[in-house]
């Protein structure tokens, strides 16, 4: 079976709009082919907006640039026609000196440019096709270059939005931890002079700009996750064991009067991770369990070590609803426990980021007859990442 003389051609236009040319090049490519099914002696194309460095292309290009303004001008004016009659797909124009066809370009439904020919012969119809069969190719290409620069515009935006956030989470940290810190340096200082008198208001100072300061520590942290620059890793040798212990003793001082807290080791707990990061986890997960704990029910911290692993599990009493567990560890996930636990809502969240930048991963396990059990597994030895 022949090929239609035209296939070549309309092939050659799909080629030269999909090569590694500029824009601009592979447009004037297309409209230079077009002249072999619909010749012409001006060929144009006219954008209704500037996708591209030039909104027109003229071929052959006027030796006088009153020319391409002249041409221009004509352009626009067929382009408003054929935006406010959009029921028709083509319109054929002609002046006194010359036989007009121009089509116009479609992008999504919206009218986006014209293609244009003009020669002193009369065209025929099937001239007025394959300029069609163009423009939708054109249109079709002129979309995806529309789309790559709307796409390109919210990179740069983002990247502009992340370094603004990156100086703000800066600045608001450095600003809020001021005066909190000077705040802690002279309640401490008032509580060693008073004594007991004013013990216990100067202890709750203490208290609440303590849980200020971890409040203003998770948002910093949040922030710099949400922001993909992650949890920054900071390793040491150390044993899993000694964190746990120190942990727990800040807990038991900070709520004396919460459930016990019952701390069991079993084998060799060392490993190289950040120490103070893993002081979050666990301070997170004990205290976490510590509050939702009835106080006659301790509270069993278990260290282990196995192998190239070594795992912690933090066991309560407590029971977590079975809807809550697939998002336990996103941020602000439930309200109530949140109010309870007098925080944000992003412990448990950072915890599980901390872990996966130490390699390891985080489990919960809950039941009404069982109760609640968080487990972390930590290798001892890891690539430093931030998550």
């Amino acid at each position: 079976m022949r090929m239609p003389p035209w296939t070549p051609i309309l092939y050659d236009i799909a080629q030269a709009l999909e090569s590694v040319e500029d824009p601009q090049t592979r447009i004037h490519r297309v409209l230079t082919l077009l002249e072999a099914v619909v010749p012409y002696r001006c060929c144009g194309l006219l954008e209704a907006a500037s996708l591209l460095s030039r909104p027109i292309t003229i071929v052959p290009m006027p030796p006088e640039q009153d020319n391409v303004a002249a041409l221009k001008h004509r352009l626009d004016k067929m382009l408003a026609l054929l935006v406010e009659d959009a029921v028709h797909d083509h319109r054929t124009l002609s002046t006194d000196s010359a036989v007009h066809l121009a089509v116009p370009i479609f992008s999504l439904g919206e009218t986006i440019g014209i293609l244009y020919v003009e020669r002193p012969e009369p065209y025929a119809e099937t001239h007025l096709a394959f300029l069609s069969i163009v423009a939708a190719q054109l249109g079709a290409y002129l979309t995806v270059l529309k789309a790559e620069a709307e796409k390109s515009a919210l990179l740069e935006q983002r990247e502009r939005d992340v370094v603004f956030l990156q100086i703000f989470v800066a600045m608001l940290g450095h600003d809020l931890r001021n005066p909190l810190t000077a705040i802690q340096m002279l309640a401490g200082v008032l509580r060693k002079i008073e004594g007991e008198r004013l013990a216990g208001p100067l202890d709750r100072i203490l208290s609440s700009t303590d849980r200020m300061v971890r409040m203003v520590d998770q948002l910093l942290d949040l922030t710099r996750i949400r922001l993909a620059a992650g949890i920054l890793i900071e390793r040491s040798n150390v044993t899993l064991a000694e964190v746990c212990d120190q942990a727990i003793d800040e807990i038991r001082a900070a709520k004396p009067d919460k459930a016990a807290i019952q701390l069991e080791v079993q084998g060799d707990t060392s490993g190289c991770w950040d120490v103070d990061r893993l002081l979050q986890v666990v301070s997170n997960l004990v205290a976490n369990a510590v509050e939702h704990a009835q106080a006659e029910n301790p509270v069993l911290v278990h260290v282990a070590g196995n192998g190239d692993n070594v795992e912690l599990r933090v066991y309560n009493r407590g029971f977590i609803s079975p809807q809550l567990i697939p998002v336990i560890f996103e941020p602000f996930h439930d309200e109530e426990r949140r109010q309870k636990a007098a925080g944000l809502g992003l412990g448990l969240f950072i915890v599980k980021h901390i872990v996966d930048a130490h390699g390891g991963t985080v489990r919960v396990a809950s039941s009404q007859s069982e109760g609640t059990t968080f487990t972390v597994r930590l290798p001892r030895t890891a690539k430093q990442r931030s998550v």
